[in-house]
């Protein structure tokens, strides 16, 4: 944030000078001592990411005084800040498209699942939960899913494809969904699982060669 201030001289022109600027932010009302500007330049107001509560609402006030002792004359300017809430971004690893064996119990990665409000670092497990959920697109859509599927580990970033003893057969294929959510956001991600006999090869690509442009 800016503050612009000016005076009007005795001849009528607009003079900036014998100013003194100061600022203060308030969070719902009450002055927040500890939100100090981190900028060099008096005249604007600057604060590092994830000083301020998203969902929260500020009033940021700046103080411009002219002069000083009894012949000081002070005015004021102030802008309210809301701090939106980012996204909760689900993220799952290995492509959105793999296989799944017959027989085999299957573990898909959400752990660099995240929420936008932290950075990008993760999120708070005690505001977020988590959900795997898993559909059947082939041979028929059906909401009910031949595998079980559950998450694991304490925040259930992990989610568990049991085909063990599937009702599924070759060629069929599945959607499985993991879904993020708070008290007023929600993120989701899919993976869809292409059923391939016991018996079928894991095959990976990878490179040890650097390719130029």
């Amino acid at each position: 944030l800016a503050v612009q201030a000016t005076t009007t001289t005795c001849n009528g022109t607009q003079s900036t000078a014998d100013l003194t600027y100061s600022w203060r932010i308030f969070k719902y009302g009450q002055y927040e001592q500890a939100l100090v500007s981190e900028s060099a330049d008096v005249k604007k107001f600057k604060l590092s990411p994830l000083l301020l509560e998203p969902g929260s609402w500020y009033l940021v006030r700046a103080r411009v005084v002219h002069g000083v002792g009894v012949a000081a004359a002070e005015a004021f300017a102030s802008v309210t800040v809301t701090v939106v809430r980012g996204n909760l971004v689900a993220a799952i690893s290995g492509g959105s498209q793999q296989n799944i064996r017959l027989g085999e119990l299957l573990e898909l990665d959400g752990s660099q699942s995240y929420d936008e409000d932290y950075l990008g670092t993760g999120y708070n497990d005690y505001d977020v939960s988590v959900s795997w959920t898993c559909t059947q697109l082939l041979p028929a859509y059906s909401i009910e899913c031949p595998f079980a599927v559950a998450g694991k580990d304490i925040d259930g970033s992990i989610g568990v494809i049991d085909a063990r003893n599937a009702t599924a057969s070759v060629d069929s294929m599945v959607r499985v969904t993991l879904t993020l959510t708070d008290e007023t956001r929600s993120g989701s991600s899919f993976v869809e699982l292409l059923t391939v006999d016991a018996a079928a090869p894991v095959v990976q690509i990878s490179s040890s060669t650097k390719l130029e442009p």
